[in-house]
């Protein structure tokens, strides 16, 4: 969890998912960041109240990747948003070859000042926002999956009954769905939310307008358009196995394939199209302080100390009470049936 220390918070139902999409060289790893923070992995994401990171890539362009972020709250994500931080994430964050050119040649320029310029970008945000589609436990978001975006002619948002009827709608038709040479699940029989997660897009990136196009402008006395992206993910991942070989011999069959068209048929309408892509993703590992580094100073290191003293009398009293317990005279179970024989 990356969070300052000290600094307690309750967990949400569903986090905010961000994902950034941005150009990582195949013989890179990670991320590099021209700042030199504490967390040489998390960057200028260290102190945010941030649930989980992940990074991950696509499987047919591995040059493509992903930043994935779990937010407490949308506000959060808004905090961030508009903070010097974000200004050197995405500035780290390339999307092409040509833009990670364009901004190694801006790295002698102060990443604190506001006022630098950013590489050339379509103008579009580079956050494509998520959130939960249904409340119900599901997995986390790591691990092989296949991404099915569907583009749903609407103006609705997660409050409306409107936005659970088309949910629930796309959610029903894939219920029962099995991607062809997923064999693990049909021995095991996982439950279906288990092996997918439904997320709506609440606000839309670049990625969005590429596939599914720009909306129009209205014309006068006509409604606004708007469109609903809901994403199906499946998770081909089981715990520590990756089925990398199914997975991609799946890809490949022309008959599994042909399974996900006549799913997707299913849902059209309410949707109208839809795109569909095979993303690897991981959790970004976390750095951690040396030993040496965990005895800190001030205010959030003393209510640290606060909350470990008061566990520790916590069990003292506890201990002293079990103590005082044992202490008291017992009646025996031999000493009780002879009273039972005397009544």
């Amino acid at each position: 969890m990356v969070r300052p220390r000290g600094k307690y918070r309750p967990l949400p139902e569903k986090p905010l998912i961000t994902w950034t999409r941005f150009y990582l060289p195949r013989d890179q790893e990670w991320p590099v960041w021209t700042v030199d923070h504490d967390d040489i992995h998390a960057g200028p994401l260290t102190s945010l109240p941030c649930l989980r990171l992940g990074l991950a890539r696509m499987v047919d362009k591995p040059d493509q990747a992903a930043y994935i972020i779990e937010w407490y709250t949308q506000q959060d994500f808004k905090n961030f948003e508009s903070s010097p931080a974000c200004v050197e994430f995405l500035r780290n964050l390339p999307e092409s070859a040509a833009s990670e050119e364009s901004s190694s040649r801006l790295e002698h320029l102060n990443l604190d000042d506001e006022s630098a310029p950013l590489p050339k970008s379509s103008g579009k945000s580079r956050f494509r926002v998520y959130k939960h589609s249904t409340r119900l436990p599901t997995r986390e978001l790591e691990g092989l999956v296949t991404l099915t975006a569907f583009s749903v002619p609407a103006k609705i948002d997660d409050n409306d009954s409107r936005f659970l009827e088309i949910s629930r709608a796309l959610e029903a038709k894939f219920a029962a769905f099995r991607p062809q040479g997923y064999t693990w699940l049909t021995k095991h029989g996982a439950s279906n939310r288990f092996i997918c997660i439904w997320l709506w897009v609440l606000e839309e990136d670049s990625w969005v307008e590429e596939k599914f196009g720009t909306l129009k402008q209205s014309q006068p006395g006509e409604d606004d358009p708007s469109r609903a992206i809901l994403c199906h993910i499946f998770l081909w991942s089981r715990g520590y196995a990756e089925p990398h070989k199914e997975e991609e011999a799946s890809a490949a069959d022309p008959q599994a394939r042909e399974s996900w068209e006549r799913r997707a048929a299913l849902v059209m309408p309410p949707a109208t199209a839809w795109v569909q892509e095979r993303w690897d993703i991981r959790q970004v590992p976390r750095f951690e302080a040396s030993s040496s580094e965990e005895e800190g100073e001030g205010p959030e290191w003393e209510e640290e100390l606060e909350d470990r003293r008061r566990l520790e009398e916590f069990r003292a009293q506890t201990e002293r009470r079990k103590t005082s317990n044992d202490a008291k005279p017992q009646c025996s179970y031999s000493a009780a049936m002879q009273v039972c024989r005397r009544g």
